[in-house]
């Protein structure tokens, strides 16, 4: 008779663990199971599911030796993927399309697959041919070929063929250059009655007026000009005007002599100098008021000195190119005073006496009675030069004379951006340092120095500025900061005065104030002043 054993779907079969030996069929996957005791459910009997060969499977791909290609196996998933190794395969591959970037045997990217770029990083050995007539471009507006090699005669253009011999280029007959045929142009040698036209289409030179009009214009040698000709149209010299109010004009290249016996004579001769004899009293003369500059030289016919004037308060003397005068007042500042082209303040000024800078304006704005060094866009700088000494003149004195309790300023100002634009000054910057160098056989060492700087966000109307001292040896340090917050911060020891007993003390601080310190070595005590009483403080 047969033998009939336990049985149920997979959930009754693992809601118990059967016992070592006994037998259980799963009716929900056919499949029969033994029990060990422990396991619930059971042990798979030997039945090979769906699962079990695609394990057995993928282990013997994954697992097992093969040529060019590689297996992975996603369990999850129930699929294998394959990787492809063909660097040293030698054979026809057939497909209908390839996705992937193409390398050399050097591993020079030939074919960019995410940009479909192709690197000719090497060389082409064939012809490059398009698959179409005239549709292709070699390069763009924006992104041009830098050179270009090729042989003698194997340029292109149309049915035009442009050819070299050594290093010259020949052209087809029939070639233009702007235009005009070559060899009916501009030739080296040739004379031709053409005007010459700027880039910006502005006449240059004009044949038929034989005018120049040029922003500027250099010649290298001397140029004879004809007669009547101008510059900007304004004619060359100047003009001396008489007494009777008559002018006499002066040609360029000449001589203008002027003697008080024979009135106003031109003779020619190089420079264009005006002399002066002794016994004229007023000579005006008229210069051109347009931008260019003229100028009028006026020196004696001798090495003698020139007076300028009536009198001998102000003259020139030739021999040593000095100007001498007894004092220059001025209605109106003098801005950039030069002397022959050289800036004044460039040179050495000396006076016989005290030498005073005083201006005279008294606006009421912050430029009254200012004397300034330096500008916008010229940097100032003030040195002093002592090489003596004497103990009753001070270097430098300020002195203030008033009846104002308050005094002006020394005041020391800072920004960012320039002075004519200032900026706001940041954390960090520092609004002056005062340094003190002395000499140490090579040079200047500064060992000493105080310095104010800002030391906390800047917003309008606040400016957190703190003063650190510095002092050192061989490099300075901060000795005593004072912060924005008026805390002060001391980074070496600190001395109070000393007194032997209190008696001592009382005689020297004969009105003492709240907050004073002192030292008293009587019984080695450091003492605060209350306001009503000193008091020991250790």
């Amino acid at each position: 008779m047969a033998l009939q054993i336990r049985r149920g779907p997979t959930a009754d079969r693992m809601s118990y663990t059967p016992v070592v030996g006994e037998l259980i069929w799963d009716t929900s996957t056919n499949s029969l199971y033994i029990g060990n005791g422990t396991t619930a459910g059971g042990l798979p009997a030997g039945t090979l599911v769906t699962e079990d060969v695609q394990d057995i499977a993928s282990t013997m791909l994954v697992n097992g030796t093969h040529q060019n290609i590689t297996f992975t196996y996603d369990d999850t998933l129930g699929r294998i993927n394959s990787t492809f190794d063909l660097s040293s395969f030698n054979g026809t591959i057939s497909a209908d399309g390839f996705i992937g970037s193409h390398y050399a045997n050097d591993s020079t990217l030939l074919l960019n697959a995410a940009t479909g770029a192709v690197n000719l990083n090497g060389t082409v050995k064939g012809n490059i041919i398009p698959d179409a007539d005239i549709a292709y471009d070699l390069g763009s507006a924006s992104y041009r070929f830098r050179d270009l090699y090729l042989s003698g005669s194997s340029i292109k253009l149309g049915n035009a063929t442009i050819t070299s011999t050594g290093t010259a280029v020949n052209l087809p007959a029939g070639s233009t250059i702007n235009g005009v045929v070559p060899g009916a142009g501009v030739e080296a040698g040739m004379n031709y009655n053409i005007n010459i036209v700027g880039d910006d289409s502005t006449t240059i030179i004009n044949a038929t007026t034989k005018a120049v009009n040029a922003a500027s214009l250099t010649i290298g040698s001397a140029v004879s000009l004809p007669a009547g000709s101008t510059l900007n149209g304004t004619a060359f010299g100047f003009r001396v005007a008489t007494e009777d109010s008559t002018n006499v004009a002066i040609s360029n290249g000449s001589t203008l002599e002027i003697r008080g016996d024979q009135g106003i004579q031109t003779r020619l001769g190089v420079g264009g100098v005006v002399y002066i004899s002794a016994d004229i009293t007023a000579v005006r003369p008229e210069i051109r008021n347009d931008s260019t500059p003229a100028y009028v030289t006026f020196v004696g016919n001798t090495s003698a000195a020139s007076y300028i004037g009536t009198d001998t308060s102000l003259r020139y003397i030739a021999s040593t190119g000095t100007l001498e005068a007894e004092s220059i007042t001025l209605s109106t500042s003098i801005t950039g005073p030069s002397m022959n082209t050289v800036d004044l303040l460039t040179q050495t000024v000396t006076s016989n006496g005290p030498l005073i800078l005083a201006s005279t304006l008294n606006d009421g704005s912050t430029d009254s009675r200012l004397v300034s060094i330096g500008t916008a866009t010229n940097d100032g700088r003030l040195q002093i030069t002592n090489n003596t000494y004497s103990g009753s003149l001070a270097l430098a004195n300020i002195i203030q004379s008033h009846s104002t309790a308050d005094a002006r300023n020394f005041q020391f100002n800072r920004s960012r951006g320039t002075s004519s634009s200032p900026l706001t000054v940041q954390n960090g910057d520092d609004i002056i340092d005062i340094a003190f160098g002395g000499h140490d056989g090579a040079g200047y060492q500064v060992r000493a120095a105080i310095a104010a700087t800002v030391d906390g966000a800047v917003s309008t109307g606040v400016v957190p500025t703190k003063i650190d001292f510095l002092t050192g040896t061989t490099a300075t340090g901060v000795a005593v900061s004072i912060g924005s917050n008026r805390q002060t911060t001391f980074n070496g020891a600190i001395r109070l005065a000393v007194y032997a007993d209190n008696a001592a003390r009382d005689a020297a601080i004969t009105s003492p104030s709240a907050g004073m310190m002192i030292f008293n070595t009587t019984g080695t005590k450091f003492q605060g002043y209350t306001g009503a009483a000193w008091v020991d403080l250790n």
